[in-house]
């Protein structure tokens, strides 16, 4: 995994950086040196309705075919996403990859369980 996109709020030059584990990230939420910080930079983000397109973290994300490899995306200008199902529940696949309904939070690696919005996808 070498890029991602996703949906800001709305229009802002903001801050985002981009974190990574390998396996799940259920129990790390709340611990940012569980985590691998693969971008940092303050980007021009594009409004709700325009995927905002992250083209190169600092290193390619290599996983092995059948592992779990979590992302931690983290910005002041908040991100869009929808209300799931079931947190874990398969959302989309293709040959390459499968991706799972998640979780959001209301602040940067908190530990509070009211921070958390479950299910979610982005």
């Amino acid at each position: 995994v070498r890029s991602i996109a996703f949906h800001a709020s709305k229009a802002a030059t903001a801050q985002v950086q981009i974190f990574t584990r390998a396996g799940p990230y259920r129990g790390y939420e709340g611990n940012e040196s569980a985590w691998t910080l693969i971008y940092d930079e303050v980007i021009v983000m594009n409004d709700r309705n325009i995927p905002t397109k992250i083209v190169a973290f600092d290193r390619n994300i290599f996983i092995t075919a059948g592992a779990t490899q979590s992302f931690y995306i983290f910005t002041p200008n908040k991100l869009m996403y929808a209300s799931g199902t079931t947190e874990g529940a398969l959302v989309s696949s293709d040959s390459a990859m499968e991706l799972y309904e998640g979780l959001g939070m209301i602040s940067k690696f908190s530990s509070n369980p009211s921070d958390t919005y479950s299910p979610r996808v982005f």
